[in-house]
Protein backbone atom coordinates (compact mmCIF):
# COMPACT_ATOMS: atom_id res chain seq x y z
CA UNK A 1 0.00 0.00 0.00
CA UNK A 2 1.09 3.57 -0.53
CA UNK A 3 1.77 5.90 2.33
CA UNK A 4 0.01 9.22 2.56
CA UNK A 5 2.07 12.27 3.32
CA UNK A 6 0.35 14.85 5.41
CA UNK A 7 1.16 18.52 5.65
CA UNK A 8 2.46 17.94 9.16
CA UNK A 9 5.18 15.65 7.80
CA UNK A 10 6.31 18.03 5.07
CA UNK A 11 6.82 21.46 6.54
CA UNK A 12 9.85 23.05 4.95
CA UNK A 13 10.49 26.71 4.66
CA UNK A 14 13.23 28.54 2.81
CA UNK A 15 14.86 29.22 6.16
CA UNK A 16 15.38 25.47 6.71
CA UNK A 17 17.46 25.04 3.56
CA UNK A 18 20.93 26.49 3.75
CA UNK A 19 22.64 27.41 0.48
CA UNK A 20 25.90 25.56 -0.12
CA UNK A 21 27.24 28.62 -1.95
CA UNK A 22 28.39 31.89 -0.50
CA UNK A 23 27.38 35.34 -1.78
CA UNK A 24 30.66 35.76 -3.70
CA UNK A 25 30.20 32.41 -5.43
CA UNK A 26 26.65 33.30 -6.43
CA UNK A 27 27.85 36.62 -7.90
CA UNK A 28 30.54 34.73 -9.84
CA UNK A 29 27.93 32.23 -11.13
CA UNK A 30 25.76 35.14 -12.28
CA UNK A 31 28.73 36.78 -14.03
CA UNK A 32 29.68 33.50 -15.73
CA UNK A 33 26.08 32.96 -16.81
CA UNK A 34 25.89 36.45 -18.31
CA UNK A 35 29.17 35.88 -20.16
CA UNK A 36 27.92 32.56 -21.54
CA UNK A 37 24.69 34.24 -22.68
CA UNK A 38 26.63 36.90 -24.57
CA UNK A 39 28.85 34.24 -26.19
CA UNK A 40 25.82 32.23 -27.30
CA UNK A 41 24.23 35.38 -28.73
CA UNK A 42 27.37 36.15 -30.73
CA UNK A 43 27.55 32.59 -32.06
CA UNK A 44 23.89 32.66 -33.13
CA UNK A 45 24.46 35.99 -34.89
CA UNK A 46 27.45 34.60 -36.77
CA UNK A 47 25.57 31.42 -37.73
CA UNK A 48 22.67 33.51 -39.04
CA UNK A 49 25.02 35.74 -41.03
CA UNK A 50 26.78 32.66 -42.45
CA UNK A 51 23.41 31.19 -43.47
CA UNK A 52 22.39 34.39 -45.27
CA UNK A 53 25.73 34.57 -47.12
CA UNK A 54 25.50 30.91 -48.21
CA UNK A 55 21.90 31.44 -49.33
CA UNK A 56 22.91 34.45 -51.46
CA UNK A 57 25.86 32.60 -53.01
CA UNK A 58 23.62 29.59 -53.78
CA UNK A 59 20.94 31.78 -55.35
CA UNK A 60 23.44 33.68 -57.53
CA UNK A 61 25.20 30.46 -58.57
CA UNK A 62 21.88 28.83 -59.47
CA UNK A 63 20.74 31.91 -61.42
CA UNK A 64 23.99 32.03 -63.40
CA UNK A 65 23.91 28.30 -64.11
CA UNK A 66 20.26 28.34 -65.22
CA UNK A 67 20.67 31.46 -67.36
CA UNK A 68 23.74 30.09 -69.17
CA UNK A 69 22.35 26.60 -69.80
CA UNK A 70 18.83 27.62 -70.83
CA UNK A 71 18.82 29.69 -74.03
CA UNK A 72 15.21 30.82 -73.54
CA UNK A 73 16.23 32.88 -70.50
CA UNK A 74 18.99 34.81 -72.32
Amino acid sequence: MSEQVTSEQVTHTSEDVESPFGPEEIRQFDADDAEAGRAIGKMLTLFFFYTVVVMIVSAVTTWVWVSTTTPALN
